[in-house]
């Protein structure tokens, strides 16, 4: 156990204890080569029950709440924890912004005079934590350690979209805001508005038909019924990704639950399809890209991750969900992708910061597809047909 300052007082079990290191394995049993449960990083906080020894007397492992086990050395009572363990730990919460110049100065305080951290590269996504009477000075403190000048950042707002839940299959998602017209063409007087979702009655060549009249078929993306594939069991949780449409449907069974507008790979880096298994899923991990267009973005949230470096996850640099945009991965709105990490199995404990699929655990699935095995089948959207050619990818996000 990490060594505590000589004036705390003795701890008392069962307590709270900080993680130490910068990650930290949780076990399904105190043994080196048990399976792997989940991971802690610095700072995110845990309830330790009990200390087992070793030969010596010294405690080896400690195991915490839910009847897993980490090292007893890597732990630290909370009242030791600094505040600066608490900024990327898995209660976080961040504002985020994008470098706008190549090269901007970071500094070791909030002081253009004082001592160059390091440089940050344009175009790089950053996490800041939230702080509002220093960003009225123009500054704001970097989630990673050191401060930036506002004028050197463009401030990111992530999307406030949210999906449609328990919805009523197919339904028509509107991608921007549109007038109606009638069934004979002639323009009515109603429009629809951008992330509106409505009713399909029906979908013909390029036009689709929901209440009140006609919208154009490249104006919206439809989120349909889908048949469950054999692999899923009969009361298992998946998700249907469709390409074409650029949406999501969650089920349980047989039973849609929910439905979305995601944003998939972009040509040349096609989200790759297949049927999946999510294995892990991380509150917020930084990504990163190599090549010629390489990228970073910090603290990307509600990553769960089902294939090589794809992963389901919350994007909050843009708001054009609904538009294949993606490294390969599935973006989805932070609300989104919240919902969806906490229906997702198995459950993340309080305090960790990733969870993995254990043996035995119940997993859910994600059928990725470019159309196909529709229940009720509809013309795809022309503006979003995307070449079936594989492509390699490098990246995440």
């Amino acid at each position: 156990m990490a060594s505590a300052p000589a004036d705390s007082p003795p701890l008392t079990l069962p307590a709270m204890m900080w993680a130490t290191p910068a990650l930290l394995q949780v076990r399904h049993k105190p043994d080196s080569q048990a399976e792997k449960a989940g991971t802690l990083h610095r700072g995110d906080a845990v309830q330790v029950l009990s200390f087992l020894p070793d030969d010596k007397g010294s405690p080896t492992w400690a195991l915490i709440a839910g009847g897993y086990a980490v090292a007893a050395a890597s732990l630290a009572p909370l009242a030791t924890r600094p505040p600066e363990a608490e900024l990327t730990n898995a209660a976080a919460q961040f504002a985020y912004a994008r470098v706008k110049n190549a090269d901007s100065p970071e500094f070791v305080s909030a002081d253009a005079t004082s001592r160059r951290r390091g440089r940050q590269p344009g175009a790089r996504l950053l996490a800041f934590v939230p702080d509002k009477p220093l960003l009225a000075k123009g500054w704001l403190r970097h989630a990673g350690g050191g401060y930036m000048m506002l004028r050197d950042l463009q401030l990111l707002t992530p999307s406030q979209f949210s999906g449609e839940h328990e919805p009523k299959l197919p339904l028509a998602l509107v991608l921007r805001r549109t007038q109606l017209r009638s069934s004979t063409g002639t323009k009515t007087p109603h429009f629809v508005n951008r992330y509106d979702r409505l009713p399909l009655i029906s979908a013909h060549g390029d036009s689709v038909e929901v209440p009140g009249g006609t919208l154009a078929r490249a104006r919206v993306r439809l989120a349909q019924a889908t048949a469950r594939p054999p692999r899923v069991p009969l009361h298992g949780k998946w998700l249907h990704i469709d390409l074409n449409e650029q949406t999501l449907v969650a089920h349980e069974g047989d039973k849609a639950v929910f439905a979305t507008l995601i944003s998939t790979g972009r040509d040349p880096h096609l989200t790759t399809k297949g049927l999946f298994r999510i294995y892990a899923k991380t509150v917020h991990t930084t990504m990163r890209g190599t090549g010629p267009k390489g990228y970073v973005a910090e603290e990307v949230p509600w990553a769960m991750h089902y294939f090589r470096g794809e992963a389901l996850h919350g994007a909050y640099w843009h708001d054009q969900f609904g538009v294949a945009k993606s490294h390969g991965c599935l973006n989805m709105s932070p609300a989104d992708a919240k919902w969806l990490f906490a229906w997702v199995t198995p459950p993340l404990p309080p305090g960790w910061h990733g969870r993995l699929l254990g043996a035995g655990e119940a997993a859910v699935y994600v059928e990725v597809v470019q159309g196909g095995r529709l229940l009720t089948p509809l013309a795809p959207s022309k503006q979003n047909s995307r070449s079936e050619k594989p492509a390699k990818r490098n990246s995440q996000k």
